[in-house]
């Protein structure tokens, strides 16, 4: 019998638990920024059911980041991004709400990594319009 095996490495978003950063924000048709926040922090965003929102890291992000965005009455995954585009490895998250709530607006370093990898902290862009 021959057994054979292999070793990968699988990423997807990061989860619902975090640090939470105290920070509650309501957006505006005008780009906003949050105080500084690192990696594996989270920041409560207020959203209406219909309004278009977006989330970004872009441009003070000061390592490569991941955004994974949960609905906070029962932690239903609402949007996810790692790298902007190929080659940017910042990111950004538009979704249109399908709730009136809060969204958990969790940051980390790539793969999950609740460390800035010796980078400084920096705000989040976040904007939107209810409808």
């Amino acid at each position: 019998m021959i057994l054979m095996l292999f070793a990968t490495n699988s990423y997807a978003q990061c989860g619902f638990g975090a640090r939470n950063s105290g920070i509650i924000v309501t957006p505006s048709a005008a780009t906003q920024t949050t105080p500084n926040i690192g990696a594996e922090d989270y920041f409560l965003m207020n959203v209406v059911n219909g309004g278009n929102y977006r989330v970004s890291t872009a441009p003070n992000g000061t390592f490569d980041t991941q955004l994974s965005l949960y609905n906070e009455s029962g932690g239903a995954l609402v949007g996810y991004n790692d790298d902007i585009v190929s080659g940017n490895i910042l990111s950004t998250v538009t979704f249109t709400s399908t709730f009136t709530g809060q969204v958990r607006v969790v940051l980390n370093r790539y793969d999950c990594r609740n460390n800035n990898g010796g980078n400084p902290d920096f705000g989040v862009e976040y904007s939107g319009t209810a409808i």
